[in-house]
């Protein structure tokens, strides 16, 4: 009976059009549930990412691909801070910040309180690097106890602000590489990003010779190439903290170097979502 049915063309094109009918339905299913990061990988972004896209009305960076959407996605989340959000911060779900006074601000001031903060005043490559310490959990820490001590998912460097004025760049260089090689032989399961500078406000650029986005460009230049030979990953955040010139918003901060509350939380809800 069996036999008589396949022999039959028609049946036959009948099952082919009803199972391919089937494949184009889970293929929508899938599209619908999240969105391939890369024809490598299927990884899909998870239900609430896509809903909190579909929320932001974010839909021209589709068409250009996935990493466009996300950064519109990102910056539009944080132009408009959701406190209601109950997800804004879980890309920080374990994870370590190591700055300076610029990550101080993000700690007090963001409302990230799921991660740890190895951060302070002054902070520079060489200093972490040479064992100073900081209050971390209600501990005085070295930056080399605390990796021996907890295991992280992700590592965020965001150091350079207090370098800018070394006479050798290429000492700040090779210092911070040794930063990044002591996280990733302490944390080798962890996730290793590193944070460029973002700039200064206009007028403190025009008026000082150190702390100016000249040389804060040539700074992010010399750490997005090694990042890509230390084989960690770069992020941006200057997007929701720039104005069309590409200078701090003066709205942003009353001394043109570090960030006030509400930009402390954008700049803390854009870096969560573009390094999910």
């Amino acid at each position: 009976m069996l036999n008589v049915f396949f022999e039959n063309r028609f049946n036959a094109r009948y099952i082919m059009l009803v199972l391919l009918v089937v494949i184009l339905v889970f293929m929508m299913i899938a599209r619908h549930n999240g969105i391939g990061i890369n024809n490598d990988e299927e990884e899909l972004l998870p239900d609430f990412v896509m809903e909190q896209v579909l929320k932001d009305g974010v839909v021209s960076g589709t068409d250009e691909g996935i990493e466009t959407m996300i950064l519109e996605w990102a910056l539009a989340a944080a132009e408009h801070p959701d406190e209601k959000d109950v997800h804004r911060f879980d890309a920080f779900e374990g994870a370590l910040f190591i700055g300076d006074s610029r990550t101080e601000g993000m700690k007090f001031y963001s409302g990230v309180q799921n991660a740890d903060f190895f951060s302070g005043k002054s902070m520079n490559v060489d200093k972490v690097l040479k064992g100073a310490t900081v209050n971390v959990g209600g501990a005085e820490t070295s930056l080399q106890d605390l990796l021996k001590k907890n295991e992280y998912k992700k590592v965020y460097i965001c150091l350079g602000i207090n370098e800018l004025g070394w006479t050798s760049k290429d000492s700040f260089t090779q210092s911070y590489g040794t930063l990044i090689d002591q996280v990733k032989e302490a944390q080798p399961d962890a996730k290793v990003f590193v944070e460029l500078l973002f700039p200064v406000s206009a007028k403190k650029s025009s008026s000082d010779k150190v702390f100016n986005n000249t040389n804060i460009k040539a700074c992010n230049d010399r750490l997005t190439k090694l990042a890509e030979e230390k084989d960690v990953e770069v992020l941006d955040p200057s997007p929701p903290l720039v104005d069309t010139t590409g200078a701090l918003k003066m709205e942003a901060t009353s001394d043109g170097v570090h960030i006030n509350s509400d930009y402390c939380v954008k700049w803390a809800v854009y870096l969560a979502r573009i390094s999910m």
